[in-house]
């Protein structure tokens, strides 16, 4: 009777910790996010009042632009309606993925769709309130900003992250194999 107090203890502990670890984890990236979406509207801020981003003149195919963009991701024309419709859809998706799973993500994965997320919200965000996202950085042929940036290095991240967690797994399934 005492052994399983003592187990039921031990659990319980177990649980209030990972409990812990977890809410502690995800307020961390969420300071995270805010702090990303702070940078991304202040470059857009002293960009488009001030002189950042002169400094992309002298770097080849990249150079200062200053765009209002009215258009849906990639530069899509799409109306209005259909276009906040896609942005709730997509969040809603996101956020009930990560939920769910949060607890099974590591660092990078966290760190993935924390950059996702901060460079979505801050766009909609300023969608919402100003009609339209400020870009200033030309590449090439495309004009960004930080937020679009984070979403890219983001799906990078994430995309790299689940090849190693497959490489895990594979190895994990390997070891269970050669020692049956």
């Amino acid at each position: 009777m005492r052994m399983e107090a003592e187990k039921t203890n031990v659990i319980t502990s177990n649980h209030k910790k990972n409990e812990r670890m977890t809410w502690s984890s995800f307020v961390f990236w969420s300071l995270v996010g805010f702090v990303l979406i702070g940078l991304d509207q202040i470059t857009k801020y002293l960009a488009f009042h001030g002189s950042f981003g002169n400094f992309l003149g002298p770097i080849p195919g990249m150079r200062k632009l200053l765009y209002l963009n009215n258009d849906f991701a990639f530069s899509l024309p799409l109306p209005l309606p259909l276009m906040f419709a896609f942005y709730a859809l997509i969040l809603f998706l996101i956020i009930r993925y990560l939920a769910k799973n949060w607890l099974k993500l590591g660092d990078w994965s966290r760190f993935a769709w924390t950059l996702i997320l901060a460079g979505a919200i801050s766009n909609i965000v300023e969608r919402v309130v100003l009609g339209y996202v400020r870009d200033f950085v030309y590449i090439l042929s495309g004009i960004f900003n930080l937020a679009d940036g984070c979403i890219v290095a983001g799906v990078i991240i994430l995309l790299i992250a689940s090849f190693g967690e497959r490489n895990k797994e594979r190895k994990f399934f390997n070891d269970k194999n050669e020692q049956n």
